[in-house]
């Protein structure tokens, strides 16, 4: 690593063939091939690639038009995952006869949410694919899970209350520890 001299200041640079990952000396070399991309359960190979290789740490450097194609394959990979996703979700909310209201409000991603979900337009937890295959598998389950409240309110809206003070409540109406936060709640607001 040498020293670059500007405005003042030392900056470390690059020797000609080193590898910016590893430091190795004189380790790059010429690289023309493919890269694999992998995103869940699908993979695939970005052909004619170009740039260099270390040979001591295999990390390539892709030259700008080959990185600019590569990343663009890794974001399709991703879309073509997270519609395979959406559509798996679709089919089990539809074997459930759930509207998209409804399973948004189980996943706890809103009203909305669940639209997105099915369109890929944005990636749930693991969490919600694992309910969703687990209601797949056992049906059954589904009315005990619809009856289960959850223990934090999913929307939370401030009131007046008496006096001036807030009072948090659940939009479904008040949670059942509503009366014994409520000094809390209203504490926590002034």
């Amino acid at each position: 690593m040498t020293k670059e001299h500007e405005h003042g200041h030392d900056y470390p640079t690059l020797a000609s063939g080193q590898c910016p990952a590893c430091g190795a000396m004189g380790s790059l070399v010429a690289f023309s091939g493919s890269l694999p991309l992998v995103s869940g359960p699908l993979t695939t190979d970005v052909p004619d690639l170009t740039g260099e290789q270390c040979k001591r740490c295999e990390e390539t450097f892709l030259e700008p038009e080959s990185q600019a194609r590569f990343l663009a394959a890794a974001d399709d990979l991703v879309i073509r995952g997270r519609k395979a996703a959406g559509e798996k979700l679709r089919q089990v909310r539809i074997k459930l006869k759930l509207t998209q209201h409804q399973a948004g409000e189980l996943a706890g991603g809103g009203p909305n949410g669940f639209n997105r979900y099915e369109k890929g337009h944005a990636q749930p937890v693991a969490a919600v694919f694992n309910l969703f295959n687990l209601l797949d598998r056992h049906p059954d389950l589904l009315e005990e899970v619809m009856e289960v409240q959850p223990l934090v309110p999913t929307r939370v809206a401030f009131e007046k209350g008496p006096a001036g003070t807030t009072v948090t409540v659940n939009k479904k109406g008040p949670s059942p520890k509503t009366g014994a936060r409520r000094g809390a709640a209203a504490s926590a607001a002034r």
